[in-house]
């Protein structure tokens, strides 16, 4: 019961993050969003939850699994760098500090225009369907990411 309470105000923090995600630009408004769901979880949901460090952790993993769901884009090293606001989350709602949505946006822009150039790359050269090759999905079963380690792994993906 607990765990699905939690479940549920993580989701209005989510969708918070996604559905705002597009104005990264207007930070104001970012944070003014931010906030404000807060206050109205806060303020009206039946059983309201603490604001801490385990709120933030399961924001943080939602936020990245909803970004990169097939963890395709993001990598390992992005990921690392990203981990500075696992647990910060819930201080940055309290003290209306919004800076950290661009540290997330900077680094899916920037993996977006590497994985363009990659297409791009495999567009102009003509693919060897002769060898035997296999890609295998799955569905992820526990909170670990499994994102590529580096670029030339990233490459590999996508040119299968």
């Amino acid at each position: 019961m607990i765990l699905q309470n939690m479940r549920r105000l993580a989701c209005f923090y989510i969708f918070l993050l996604i559905g705002t995600y597009t104005s990264f630009s207007q930070e104001n408004d970012f944070c003014d969003n931010f906030a404000s769901v807060n206050k109205i979880i806060q303020n009206y949901h039946y059983q309201p939850k603490a604001v801490d460090d385990s709120l933030s952790s399961y924001v943080f993993k939602a936020f990245l699994s909803k970004l990169d769901e097939d963890e395709m884009f993001f990598r390992e090293a992005d990921i690392d760098s990203l981990k500075k606001h696992q647990y910060a989350i819930d201080d940055y709602l309290t003290n209306g500090n919004c800076a950290f949505i661009e540290d997330f946006y900077k680094l899916y822009k920037d993996r977006l225009t590497d994985v363009k150039n990659v297409l791009e790359a495999i567009d102009v050269n003509k693919l060897d369907f002769s060898g035997k090759d296999s890609l295998y999905y799955y569905k992820r079963t526990s909170d670990k990411f499994n994102f590529p380690e580096d670029p030339e792994e990233q490459a590999n993906f996508w040119q299968r």
